[in-house]
């Protein structure tokens, strides 16, 4: 009996022991004292590391640590008072996480993590934010405020604003198919600009805006539509200019001026030459070595500064030629051969060479024959180039059909052929000759030839300088005859030798109305003076004046040079010319031919 109770004891002893160790569910745990005591925990967890991610437009996670293992809990709202708060994860951990959902896209969201301990402890954190995505966009720009400016003959600037920050580009065309587009800027701006460039003038375009925003939402524009202007006209003018039996070509576009040779030593073209070519002479070029080709051109490099000369290469042992080869040599420059296929630049002209393909032993064969097209209207300026010339470039495949043919050789019956002419087909042939010249140009056989394919003919000896002027589409062609005052005659007696006073020019009205002659001027062009200019007198039709070099006579108007020296038959041949109000030359004489 002794020894049962003796171990009731012992069990009670160890049973009381064991539940001494550890607390009753809901009762605050004991922490030892340093003398082995126990005593209740009363802190908090620690927490750190709160970190928001995973965020979406409608979605975030929010992580975070604790010290000591703690349930976790956020509250969250889209200001600080919160309102809302996530379900009580009651899992005691350290590394916390816990996920938002049904959020607002593109919204602030202020948070703060709560943690409670075993024993009951509870944390919460410092205020933090977060915000949510955007929705993708997936409205694409308002285009708006298109505007089409600084149009021109071949360009245009395309203008437009968006709503928002987008990408710029043009589609254009001449249909509402485009097939044409300015090249992309990636800029993203909202004020927008492209230049369209290389448009055809006079010619309606369709175009359409296209802009991409950040999010490559692109917005189209519906059709729009513009015009390009037309290009200005510019008047061309190749003057056939008359220097008795010889050439000489003058082609004038504004300030740009080419010189096809200079007829003979005299007349020469310098005094003419001065009323058109502004600065310095683009191009000068020399179809033979013959005298009546080159010999004015001499004049010509000592009076203008040349920039370009282009020869055939082709030589001559007359004096003539030493002395221009000399000048070209001094004018210093460039200097260029002409060879089939080659072309002449000047400005907006183009002159190309159809002969010579290379050197014979025929100085007119030789010649330099060029074409050139003005929008529409063509020209041919064939030099002395005879039939064997022609039948070379007809073998070539290269004559062209033109409107205006300067004829070859002066109108002689070594050119100008049948074959050649049928394949030209020009409307105006203009043959340049002096008036009763030792050949007997122009031939018969040569207008008749004109005449079968339909040409209306021109020449220098009939008509004096020609003027074909065109605006690229159609043409006109005048001559001196054409005015109605008229240089009639010249007159020189000889018998006061290098005085002559009583030298005179008269000019008469030939028309029908009556011709204020204020600001005309009568100039001796072959040596560039003297000059006469006329104050206001009215000429009437059928009417004569006369200018005098040093007499006045009232009967014949009172006008007078007051020159002390003879001006006419003292040079070969001794031109007048007369020139309008405006500087436009209306006549010309050669004493010669007085």
């Amino acid at each position: 009996m002794k020894r049962i109770l003796i171990i009731g004891v012992i069990l009670a002893l160890v049973i009381g022991g064991i539940s001494c160790g550890k607390s009753e569910p809901g009762t605050t745990p004991q922490t030892p004292t340093e003398n082995g005591d126990s005593s209740p925990d009363n802190t908090p967890p620690s927490i750190t590391n709160i970190s928001a991610s995973d965020i979406t437009e409608t979605s975030a996670t929010i992580t975070w640590a604790t010290d000591e293992p703690a349930t976790s809990q956020v509250e969250y709202g889209e200001t600080a008072d919160y309102g809302l708060s996530t379900t009580l994860d009651e899992e005691l951990v350290t590394s916390h996480s816990v996920s938002l959902s049904g959020l607002e896209p593109n919204t602030i969201y202020h948070f703060r993590v709560k943690s409670k301990d075993e024993a009951g402890n509870e944390a919460a954190s410092e205020d933090k934010t977060f915000t949510t995505s955007a929705l993708p966009d997936t409205t694409p720009p308002m285009i708006s405020e298109v505007n089409v400016s600084n149009i021109a003959e071949s360009s245009a600037t395309i203008t437009w604003t968006t709503n928002e920050p987008a990408t710029s580009q043009v589609e254009y065309g001449t249909t509402s198919a485009y097939g044409l587009s300015s090249p992309l800027d990636t800029n993203l701006v909202t004020s927008h600009s492209a230049s369209l460039s290389n448009l055809a003038s006079n010619t309606a375009y369709h175009f359409r805006i296209k802009s991409k925003d950040a999010s490559d939402n692109l917005a189209v524009s519906e059709d729009y539509s513009f015009s390009t202007l037309s290009v200005p006209i510019r008047g061309l003018t190749v003057h056939f200019i008359d220097v008795g039996q010889g050439d000489s070509i003058l082609i004038d576009l504004d300030e740009i001026e080419v010189l096809i040779d200079g007829g003979r030593k005299s007349p020469g073209v310098v005094g003419y030459l001065n009323n058109y070519v502004d600065g310095s002479l683009e191009v000068m070029v020399a179809t033979c070595p013959h005298a009546d080709h080159i010999g004015g051109l001499i004049a010509v490099l000592d009076a203008f500064e040349v920039d370009e000369i282009w020869l055939n290469e082709d030589t001559s042992t007359s004096q003539t030629y030493a002395e221009f080869m000399a000048a070209v040599d001094l004018e210093g420059a460039e200097v260029h051969e002409a060879r089939r296929g080659g072309q002449i630049e000047a400005g907006g002209l183009t002159l190309i060479a159809l002969n010579p393909l290379e050197l014979s032993g025929s100085t007119n064969n030789n010649s330099i024959v060029l074409s050139l097209s003005y929008g529409e209207v063509d020209f041919l300026f064939t030099g002395d180039a005879e039939k064997e010339a022609e039948a070379s470039m007809l073998g070539a495949g290269i004559v062209p059909n033109v409107e205006i043919l300067k004829v070859g050789h002066h109108g002689s019956r070594t050119a100008s052929s049948q074959a050649f002419l049928e394949v030209v087909q020009p409307e105006v042939a203009v043959y340049m000759a002096r008036e009763g010249n030792q050949y007997g140009h122009p031939h018969e056989e040569t207008i008749s030839a004109l005449q079968t394919i339909g040409a209306l003919i021109y020449g220098t000896d009939v008509n004096s300088t020609i003027l074909v002027t065109t605006d690229g589409l159609t043409y006109t062609v005048e001559t001196q005859e054409d005015s109605n005052v008229q240089i009639t005659y010249i007159f020189y007696d000889g018998l006061v030798y290098q005085v002559e006073s009583d030298e005179y020019v008269e000019i008469k009205n030939l028309g029908n109305a009556p011709q204020d002659l204020k600001g005309w001027v009568l100039k001796d062009i072959s040596e560039g003076y003297p000059s006469f200019t006329f104050p206001s007198y009215i000429l009437s039709p059928g009417e004569s004046v006369r200018v005098y070099t040093n007499q006045y006579h009232p009967e014949w108007g009172g006008f007078s040079f007051d020159y002390g020296k003879a001006i006419w038959d003292n040079s070969y041949p001794d031109i007048a010319a007369l020139y309008n109000a405006e500087g436009q030359e209306v006549s010309r004489k050669s004493y010669w031919m007085s």
